[in-house]
């Protein structure tokens, strides 16, 4: 009984994971690359064309073409005649004033 389940259960993992028709075409592969590669950064990516180029049985070539719209904002500071991200600027050393030796506290005392 145990091995029958195990059985079906496989059969529908492979159904359910594209064994069929609902495999991604090259097309669809390329966008996704895109996608993942350009992920995080903000990117609009819609003005992007995917065309297959070449097809065969085992191997394509999709050509993307467009532009890539970007907008950010970022925060520098000139250090040592250098433009830094402010986030990666070394931070200035907080001096504290000298403290008294205890010595010389008990001396006062």
């Amino acid at each position: 009984m145990k091995k029958v389940v195990f059985a079906l259960s496989c059969i529908g993992f492979l159904i359910i994971s594209g064994c069929g028709k609902d495999q991604l075409t090259p097309e669809d592969f390329g966008k996704n690359y895109v996608e993942k590669k350009f992920s995080g950064l903000g990117c609009d990516l819609e003005d992007l064309e995917y065309t297959v180029t070449e097809e065969g049985t085992d191997k394509a070539i999709v050509e993307i073409k467009g532009e890539i719209k970007y907008e950010d904002k970022i925060s520098l500071v000139r250090q040592e005649g250098k433009w830094l991200l402010a986030s990666e600027a070394a931070k200035p050393e907080k001096t504290e004033p000298p403290k008294k030796a205890a010595t010389e506290n008990k001396a006062q005392h």
